[in-house]
């Protein structure tokens, strides 16, 4: 549990509104047992269904911060621990995300916000091109909270639905930008765009093998 002592010791990667992303870190093991440990709100649904020893975690502390994994613990602005989000195996410009929650945080719109931001930390700062995760068929609240944070289903199976996010703007094609400048033309008159018009279909008449339109 987070005190005083601790807020020099977090290290804080990138914030959101109401949390600082830090790494993760030994003086927070304890809130990472409290989490892991509880079986019915968290374990079940990350995968654990063993308790974890102090040791133990500690061995995933070291482990994680030595491989420079792209995993964060989260924390209030208070520096209250709500979970831990992760980016897994990010290679070839894709990573799975995962995410955990403790029980004293859940349903306060940490998750939602906590995904959102991680997903423009991706995109925008990692430059990744696909998130990819999965989520057991039961677990209906993340699914719906997967779903507003943008993901989509790609595929299933009888215990889990597998979801992604592509990182649109990076194909998406900018916009040409119209200069705001005033324009020193007269304005044309009817008798001028008629002729304009006529001239554009001759031209068209002449070239038939040009499939784009000048001006379309």
């Amino acid at each position: 549990m987070v005190n005083n002592n601790k807020q020099s010791l977090l290290a804080t990667v990138f914030t959101s509104d109401h949390i600082k992303f830090v790494k993760v870190s030994m003086d927070l093991i304890d809130d990472y047992l409290i989490m892991v440990n509880d079986t019915d709100s968290v374990g079940r649904f990350i995968g654990r269904s063993k308790q974890v020893s102090y040791e133990d975690e500690a061995k995933w502390v070291e482990k994680k911060l030595e491989n420079k994994e792209l995993i964060y613990s989260m924390v209030t602005m208070d520096e209250a621990f709500i979970g831990n989000i992760e980016l897994m195996d990010a290679t070839d410009k894709v990573a799975e995300l995962g995410i955990a929650i403790t029980k004293d945080m859940q349903d306060k719109g940490y998750g939602k916000e906590a995904i959102r931001r991680l997903i423009d930390y991706a995109f925008k700062e990692i430059k990744l091109d696909r998130l990819f995760l999965k989520v057991y068929v039961d677990n209906s609240r993340a699914i719906h909270v997967y779903q507003e944070c943008g993901f989509k289903e790609y595929k299933h199976d009888e215990k889990d639905i597998y979801m992604e996010l592509i990182n649109i703007d990076k194909y998406r094609v900018n916009p040409v930008k119209v200069s705001k400048k005033k324009s020193h033309k007269k304005e044309l008159s009817g008798e001028d765009i008629d002729l304009l018009r006529d001239n554009r279909n001759i031209k068209k008449s002449k070239s038939i093998c040009d499939t784009h339109e000048d001006g379309a």
